[in-house]
Parts: C-alpha cells; structure tokens; sequence
C-alpha cells in the first residue's frame, strides 16, 4: 500500500497532495489509537481500490470491520502502522522537494519566450535564487553575465539590458526572465541564446530582476542557472548617477569623480561638498567631473539637489591613505656619459642601489643583456652606435628603474660630444583644431598624438599637458595612441599651447591660436556631416551622409540621437546622454535582413583568428557582440577615430563624422592595433 500511495503522490505534484498525505497520516494514526483502545483494526490495503484512480479518497465507516483481531494479528499491524508513518514521513520530505521543483517548472512552462524542452529531455532542475545564495554567485561567472550594474538607481520606467552567454561548452536550453517574480512587466525579449536583449517596465521603487537561463552539458544533465539583480526606478525624484562609493578607500591625494542630479531625464542644479573634520575644502569643476584634494583619513563628499521641492543629500565617506613612500634610490656615474659620444670602446662605471639604508641587489643591463658586476663596478665592452643601460632595483612591492644612453663612434676625433637635444625632442601632432581657425561653438574637444624619438607613443609613458591662454586645459581621456583635451574656447583669441615630454625627460611645446565667435546656448552655430554605415556586413548606408543643425554648448550625444530618431531608429547606450554615451546597438525592423560581409573580409578575419558566428545577431538589431565577440560601433570625426563617448564630444560647424560598424574592434574600418590595410 505504502509503494502505492508514494507512486501516487510521486505523480501528482502539487500542493493538493500534501493535503491528503496529511489527512492519510491523521487517518492512520487515529486508526491505530483506535484499535489499541477498542479492540478493532483496519484491513490490509482498504484503500487501494481507490487509490489508483483517485486522490481524495473517502474515509468512511464502510471500511471498518467488526471482527477483532487476534494477539499476533495485532502485534503485526502494529508493527506495520510504524513503518508505514516512517514511510510517509519520507514521502512527504520528497513530495515538498517535487512540489517546489514542479512550481519553477510551470513558471517556465507559463513563459511565452522559453525553449522548451523535448518530451525525451532529461528531468530540468530550476535553482531556486533564494536558496544556495552564495553557490549561484560563485558559479553564474562560468555561465553568463549581464548588462545590469546591481544596485543602480534609474530615471526611466522603461529598462534594457542585455544577457551575454560567456565561453563554455554548454548548451542553452531556455533563458527566463522576471521582474518582481512576474512577467507581466516584461515588454520585450529578443529569442537568442548567445546574446539576449531584454526591455522591462520598472515599478517606482526597488525593482528585482531574476535572470535564469537552462543549460543541457555534453552529458545530457540539465541544469539551470539564476541570479537576482536590483534596479531602482526613482521616478519624479532627485537621483544622482556618480562613481563615487561610500567606504571607498583610495591612494590618490587628488580624488577626480562624476557627478550629476537629475529628475527623469532632466539635468538639475547640484551642489558637491568636500569636508574634512570640521573643516570644509574647495571642490574644483571640471563638465560633470569634480576634483577633490583629500586629506589623510576621513574625507566626506556631499551631493545635494533641489528642485520644485524635491530635495535630496547624500554623503560619501572616502579614505585617503598615504602611501608608503619609494626609498629606493640609484647611484651610478653612468651619468656623466648619459646621450653623449664617446670614442673609446671600452667603458667602466659604478653602479649601486639602496631602499633606504639598506644596500639591496641591483639589476644591470647593456642593450639587453644582463652585466655582472665586481665591487658595484662594471665593464663592459660598448657596440657602435646606440648603447642602452637599463638598471632597475626592487624590494618587496616597490620597484625603481633608471636609463641611460651612450653612443659609441670610434672615427670620433675631439673628444666626448653632447648630442643635440633637438634631435631628440618628441613629435606633436594635433587634430581637431587648426592654427588660426574660426570655432564658434563653446566647447571643442581635440586629440593630440605625441611620439619620442624612436617613433613610440608617449601619451601613456610620458606627460602630455596643453593650456589655454595660460589656463590648464583639463584632459578626457588617454590610450596608447592619443590623448583627448576639453577645451573651453573664449570671445576672441584663444593661445593653445601643447607640451610634451618623454621618459627621458626630452620636451617638445606646439603652439596655435584659434578665434572664437561664441554666441548664446542653444543658438544654431551651423552643421555637421553624419553617416550611419554597416559596410561590414554588406547593409551599406543605414543612413547616408547629411547635414544636421548643431546648437551652441551641445554634447554630440544629443545631436546623433536627435539624428536616429529622425531616421526611425530605436538605440540602447550605457552611460547618459550628459555622460559615457556609448552607442551599444540600434533597432530597426528588418535591420539586418539581407546581411552579406564580403568575402575578402571573412577571409582576413579568419587569417587574424577571429570567429564568425552567422547564427549570433537578431534580425531587428545591430550592435556590440554581432557576429563576432570584437563587433560594435565606432565613430570618427574629420578622418580621425576619437577614444571619447558621444557625451564627452562637441561638434562644430562643417565637422564630417562617421559612425561606422566594426567586426574587428576597428581594424576592418581604417583603425586598431592591427589595422587590415584596407576599410571595407
């Protein structure tokens, strides 16, 4: 009977069951009382005629027998009546683990966007994300990851992210997405495994996102991982969007963060304090960038907006630690040979290094190769022409290194000659402004390119600064290549000057002067050229070249959206328009209907080692991670590709900008590393 019943309720798995297995357990138990009270027993398998058909079995008297029991009769359904309670105890454990388990299946099951499974698919497990917190955390790294920054506050109900499958050999099952455990907030969700684009409605408030996609291994097992995030739609009230975090600790005694107030969509005034202790210190504006200069300790930041009576104030402790000074210091006399020509071919020098009193093991190398020393004195034999000596010392984390060059001419005839140092100065050169043009806009950004003599970019090993009429010029952004400055451009003449400086302390100054002509914000100032290009991917002109109004004081962000939306382009970004504008993809129906990428440059991916996925893109979508995991948009201005986002770029009368797609991080449009030698 007991095998019956747990076949029975193993079959029905809802909450109804666990009802009746309760009232069977009373049942029996009541039953047993009974007989030991007055001498009366149930028979062996009363229910089972009943059983198979039906869960709500009738417990009435027809069941009962009036014949009483014999002693061994009685002993042997008493020990029986134990083992069946021991039986449905167990019963009832698994039942409650199949019941939960068959509640996230017809969730699932209910999703109008889920894979579902064959009806020969192993058994799918859902993790419940209230249960083994810390197990799915760890683990959802191996599987999949998020647009989603948990914990972000939010000014618009309407919220898209993207759900991006990370390198595993799995196979995706289905992908499930809910908000506030529904689904009835959920306006859209693209049906593709590798990267998924999902658009919800937030509630005002704390908002949770559970995202749960269902993996099949090579094994057949499948299993499904989930995880929870926060979004907080603030709608009608102040929100501030910044980097700073509270407890933040930092080593840097100048503290450079972004700040804004807004209200929906809406930039408000806002007010940033610095304090330490009791005293209040100055923070310096820079757009939306702020610049504080801490003191050791506890130094509190505090944000606060006020607009049409909302208000809001929020503090941020940062620690500022000192660090430990560098003690290690480089004596040498290899100095007084430094970028000078010698005529002796054999050199002898002294060389030692010290992390405070302490004499500590110095590396020395001569073009390369290591020189082992006798007494901190070294000889070596010196090759014509350029000869480097690298020597660095190290102790524990801190390391310290020093280089020196001497050139070695044997048909040298007066003696040791300093080099001109000239010759050695770096090269400067500037884009986006010209010397003695016309700007009128209020603000334009520019790039600079800065190389030392050998032909190495110095913008990230040495020091690049410019100046506007004597005033420092605050830098965007610097990579490898460039370097990017917001200039603040005044009434009249404005006297640029750009100074740059290599490792071996070699310095260069460039100096132009342009003239602004600026007028009030908002006023037309002219127009820029804009194309839209999907040459990649054989879709040519999403939007061919055309001239757009451009208006004084205006980010290039609102200018390329005011452009998409005039075209019928649907775009998601991260960042805001006022800041961090990165263009992730745009929608269209039908966008990438008919995509063909040449055939030359399939084969000059292949050659460069990277995949094509021709199953991995969505037919109304064009973004980031399309076909290939180097994919996304990219934009150049008059030629050159800048390294800033839309909102960090101000365009000015007659500027050409092309916002181009790439396969390979820019390499296959005229930028990267590894440039193709040719745009397609």
């Amino acid at each position: 009977m007991i095998r019956k019943i747990k076949q029975l309720l193993l079959e029905r798995s809802n909450i109804k069951a666990i009802f009746i297995l309760l009232v069977i357990c009373g049942f029996t138990l009541y039953a047993a009382s009974s007989l030991l009270s007055y001498d009366r027993m149930i028979p062996e398998n009363p229910l089972q005629a009943e059983a198979k058909n039906y869960s709500e079995v009738p417990l009435s008297a027809q069941y009962l027998k009036s014949d009483l029991p014999d002693e061994d009769e009685l002993e042997s359904q008493e020990q029986e009546d134990k083992e069946q309670l021991e039986d449905e105890e167990d019963i009832s454990d698994d039942l409650k683990d199949k019941t939960d388990l068959a509640k996230e299946k017809e969730l699932k099951d209910q999703s109008n966007w889920s894979v579902e499974a064959n009806d020969d698919s192993p058994h799918v497990e859902f993790l419940d994300p209230t249960e083994a917190k810390d197990d799915i955390d760890k683990e959802k790294e191996d599987y999949f990851s998020t647009s989603i920054d948990d914990g972000e506050v939010v000014s618009k109900q309407t919220y898209s992210f993207r759900i991006q499958q990370l390198e595993h050999d799995l196979a995706v099952e289905s992908i499930d997405v809910l908000v506030n455990e529904k689904r009835d907030d959920i306006q859209n969700i693209a049906e593709d495994k590798q990267q998924t684009y999902v658009t919800v409605d937030l509630s005002k408030g704390e908002n949770t996102i559970t995202v749960a996609v269902t993996y099949r291994d090579d094994s057949g097992e499948i299993f499904t991982a989930v995880r929870d995030y926060t979004v907080v739609y603030a709608e009608g009230e102040v929100v501030f969007e910044t980097d700073l975090e509270d407890e933040m600790v930092v080593e840097e005694e100048e503290l450079t963060f972004t700040a804004q107030a807004k209200i929906g969509d809406t930039n408000i005034p806002l007010s940033v304090k610095h304090q330490y202790g009791n005293e209040e210190t100055g923070v310096q504006e820079k757009e939306d960038q702020y610049v504080a200069h801490l003191q050791e300790g506890e130094n509190k930041i505090t944000l606060s907006a006020t607009s049409d009576g909302n208000k809001k104030e929020e503090t941020f402790v940062v620690y500022y630690e000192e660090p430990s000074p560098t003690e290690i210091t480089i004596t040498t006399d290899l100095g007084d040979y430094h970028e000078k020509e010698v005529k002796d071919e054999d050199l002898q020098f002294r060389a030692e290094a010290h992390a405070g009193e302490e004499s500590i093991s110095l590396d020395v190398k001569h073009n390369g190769q290591i020189l082992e020393g006798d007494d901190n004195t070294y000889d070596v034999t010196l090759e014509e022409g350029e000869n480097t000596f690298i020597l660095e010392a190290k102790k524990d984390d801190t390391s310290h290194s020093e280089t020196y060059l001497v050139y070695y001419n044997p048909e040298a005839t007066e003696g040791d000659e300093e080099i001109d140092p000239d010759e050695r100065a770096p090269t400067i050169e500037v884009f986006d402004i010209k010397d003695g043009e016309t700007i009128n806009n209020s603000i334009r950004t520019f790039h600079v390119k800065a190389k030392n003599y050998k032909g190495e970019s110095i913008t990230q090993t040495g020091e690049v600064t410019a100046s506007n009429n004597g005033e420092s010029v605050a830098v965007n952004w610097e990579d490898e290549e460039q370097i990017s400055f917001t200039l603040h451009i005044h009434n009249g003449e404005n006297a640029i000057e750009i100074t740059a400086e290599d490792e071996e302390g070699n310095t260069a100054t460039k100096q132009l002067t342009i003239y602004g002509e600026v007028g009030e914000d908002g006023e037309p100032i002219g127009t820029a050229t804009i194309s839209v290009e999907a040459t990649t991917v054989g879709l040519g002109y999403l939007i061919p070249p055309q001239e757009v109004e451009l208006y004084q004081g205006e980010r290039a962000s609102y200018v390329v959206e005011r452009l998409l939306k005039e075209h019928g382009y649907d775009f998601h970004h991260t960042g805001s328009s006022d800041s961090r504008f990165y263009l992730a993809w745009i929608e269209k129906e039908g966008l990438t209907e008919g995509f063909d990428i040449p055939e030359d440059l399939l084969d000059t991916l292949e050659e460069n080692n990277i995949a094509v996925d021709f199953d991995n893109y969505q037919p109304d979508i064009l973004g980031e991670l399309d076909f290939t995991e180097q994919s996304g948009w990219m934009y150049s201005v008059n030629g050159i590709y800048v390294n800033v986002g839309f909102a960090d770029y101000y365009l000015t009368a007659g500027d050409e900008v092309r916002i181009r797609y790439t396969l390979a991080y820019g390499n296959d449009i005229g930028l990267g590393l590894n440039n193709f030698e040719k745009e397609w």
